[in-house]
């Protein structure tokens, strides 16, 4: 596993970021990809405020609740396991 990956609400602000996977036993995915989160997608959080981020995927904008954005597991761009060398 990527030594990178952190939960999505310890990510820095503007920080271009891919969605490495999901917490164990989280159930939601297939929710979160009816909305276009899912691994290997690509996003920036653009505001964390009152427990809620709001998130950029390409021209979209989106608000999770910090409860379920605990459960996705990101790394910056740089960093992404299939960009390594």
């Amino acid at each position: 596993m990527n030594t990178h990956v952190m939960p999505l609400p310890l990510a820095t602000l503007g920080t271009p970021l891919c969605i490495e996977g999901f917490a164990p036993g989280f159930d939601a995915q297939k929710r979160l990809a009816g909305m276009g989160i899912a691994t290997g997608t690509r996003l920036q959080v653009l505001q964390q405020e009152g427990g809620n981020l709001v998130l950029a995927l390409g021209a979209s904008r989106l608000a999770l609740s910090r409860a379920i954005a605990q459960k996705i597991l990101v790394a910056p761009v740089g960093t992404h396991e299939e960009e390594a060398p």
